[in-house]
């Protein structure tokens, strides 16, 4: 199932303090990105694309999936990943963190970008990818220039800002994506940590 489609159940209502999230086992399909130089980023939405973090995986199409975590029938992204097609992955050692200060992560082949778009659409590329923040899920959003264009994946992050761990998704054969925790399982709601139906 798409994430789109799961969305659109949310109730849209904030549960009250103390409800306890319930993370989905089911990986919902989201879109594909091309990785062309080795590496898959993640990035705050606000910083790309000069400031990532970077995993070294192979060339290939990559999946992008999210899960959801239901607080009552209010659903918000819980983790969002990228894993090579046709590849089933398991999740390795944490490579860093992510901090966020616009309310929103972007996933891609940043250094794609940084070798095809010239200074000024790398100026233009940053101006227009904070507008995204109003996505209210993870998806595909894609940017036109003279040279070409760019595409990235896009999800709230968490609650909004902070600092999120990245983990290494790894197989047989190594490294083969990336997986970013938002809300973990469990999570009890609190009047500091409001929820909207935006972080959906």
């Amino acid at each position: 199932m798409r994430l789109s489609a799961a969305v659109r159940k949310d109730t849209g209502v904030y549960p009250g303090d103390g409800v306890v999230g319930k993370e989905r086992k089911t990986w919902y399909s989201v879109t594909t990105l091309k990785v062309r130089t080795g590496g898959i980023d993640i990035a705050d939405l606000g910083m790309i694309p000069a400031h990532t973090l970077r995993i070294r995986v192979p060339n290939g199409d990559y999946l992008i999936e999210a899960r959801l975590i239901d607080f009552g029938g209010s659903l918000c992204v819980s983790r969002v990943r990228a894993r090579l097609k046709g590849v089933d992955p398991k999740v390795g050692k944490k490579r860093g963190m992510v901090p966020v200060d616009y309310a929103a992560i972007a996933i891609a082949d940043f250094e794609y970008l940084r070798q095809t778009l010239d200074d000024s659409e790398q100026d233009e590329f940053n101006d227009a990818a904070t507008e995204f923040m109003h996505v209210d899920f993870c998806e595909k959003c894609t940017i036109s220039f003279g040279t070409g264009t760019a595409q990235i994946a896009v999800s709230k992050s968490g609650f909004g800002d902070g600092t999120y761990p990245v983990f290494a998704l790894i197989n047989r054969k190594g490294i083969i994506g990336l997986e970013v925790e938002l809300i973990k399982d469990g999570y009890v709601l609190e009047s500091r940590k409001p929820r909207s139906r935006a972080n959906a």
